[in-house]
């Protein structure tokens, strides 16, 4: 979609009949067209997000550090960079979520500071997530709530409105209208709610007992035992730092898209944040009765305990598989119609026509065997493709000409 915008085509893909920002509004992927003009590649998204979640250890520190002394904020910020809901996240893809968790950090930090400098910190970087997706109008939203609830900032009731104000707007207008009519798919996630934007907050309102149903269903539940096991369950000790996590918390927990309601993937990146940020908050209330050392030391044992339970395994993945792969996409001639599998189609993204595996009917395919079915590779050659290159789990295959003009 970048390619296609960075060559004047606007943020359109062959995999949804509409405009990309139809289906998620994200501003933020305009960043990445510039750096397009100088060399096209996924590589740029990576390294931003890869670069997003690593920098917002900056932020984080400053305001740990606003809050406790300097041996207790340097064991909180230790426990940040294993959370599941980062490592998650950063083994799956990219998504532009990930480039407003430092702007969360540095809003809260704003609403601590409590200053004019700080106020202008706290509305320009709690804006940030809107702008990185649709839904981020709930982190901004849960940004403005701590700020007023627990800071007391008035800048907050400024935030508050201009969230709310945009996310209905992007999603019952602007969304809609990109679409052109056509229907999109993650309103089917609140199905049971109702049917359209407007119907899922009318049933939020009308159907509570749908609502405790849903989250007490095992997905949910263990997802948010593992999300404030995580950081040791100290948000519970403000529950109103608490509260402030809970407009994206709720938003993923109700769905009924399974790796959501339960977290998994990126689903956990725009709460999370929050959730920590809670924690911190937990803990200088609770450095009253107990001890920093204790507290910190409880923190770090349950992040532990949350990342051998839950986090992914490793996938460093092999520089021989690697190379496998370039030479595979180079041996492809370049005008060439292709179908991939998953972890093959960035290093073709470049080109006119591609589909993602199962998917076929294009005149090459190139296949993770150990992506796809047995039964899947071993049918192509009935279907009317030879194999033209195989290494190791890599193999290209190729249309015979007499099936290409059958197919036209």
């Amino acid at each position: 979609m970048v390619w296609h915008a960075s060559r004047g085509h606007g943020f359109t893909s062959s995999f949804a009949p509409y405009p990309f920002f139809g289906q998620h509004f994200s501003p933020a992927l305009g960043l990445f067209v510039p750096l397009y003009w100088i060399h096209p590649s996924p590589l740029w998204l990576l390294g931003a997000q890869s670069f997003a979640l690593g920098t917002a250890i900056v932020p984080l520190t400053l305001l740990a550090r606003t809050w406790l002394v300097r041996g207790p904020a340097f064991v909180a910020c230790a426990a940040y960079t294993p959370q599941i809901f980062i490592l998650r996240a950063v083994g799956y893809d990219f998504h532009t979520e990930a480039l407003a968790v430092p702007f969360v950090f540095l809003a809260v930090l704003g609403a601590a500071r409590g200053s004019r400098a700080g106020d202008r910190v706290l509305l320009l970087s709690g804006l940030v997530p809107m702008l990185c997706k649709e839904d981020g109008a709930l982190v901004s939203l849960g940004i403005g709530i701590l700020a007023w609830a627990v800071f007391r900032r008035r800048t907050a009731l400024v935030l508050i409105p201009a969230a709310l104000l945009y996310g209905l707007v992007v999603t019952t207008v602007v969304m809609p209208a990109i679409r052109d009519g056509q229907p999109g798919d993650l309103v089917a996630r609140y199905s049971y709610l109702g049917s359209s934007v407007p119907g899922i907050l009318l049933g939020l309102v009308t159907r509570p007992e749908l609502i405790v149903i849903h989250l007490l269903s095992p997905g949910p539940l263990l997802a948010v035992v593992l999300l404030l096991g995580g950081v040791g369950f100290l948000p519970l000790a403000r529950p109103l730092a608490l509260a402030a996590a809970l407009p994206p918390l709720l938003l993923a927990l109700l769905s009924q898209h399974w790796q959501q309601e339960t977290l998994l993937d990126q689903y956990g990146l725009q709460p999370g944040p929050l959730i920590f940020v809670g924690a911190l908050i937990g803990w200088v209330r609770l450095s009253a009765k107990w001890s920093s050392s204790v507290i910190g030391a409880a923190l770090l044992a349950s992040t532990l305990a949350a990342l051998a339970l839950a986090a992914p395994a490793p996938a460093l993945g092999s520089l021989a598989k690697g190379q496998a792969a370039a030479s595979l996409a180079n041996a492809l001639p370049p005008d060439a119609s292709v179908d991939a599998s998953n972890d093959l189609l960035p290093m073709l993204a470049e080109r006119d026509s591609i589909g993602l595996l199962p998917a076929r009917g294009r005149d090459w395919i190139a296949v993770d065997e150990s992506m796809e079915s047995t039964e899947f590779v071993a049918e192509l050659g009935s279907q009317g493709y030879v194999l033209v290159r195989r290494s190791g789990e890599l193999s290209l295959w190729r249309r015979q000409a007499q099936q290409r003009a059958t197919y036209g």
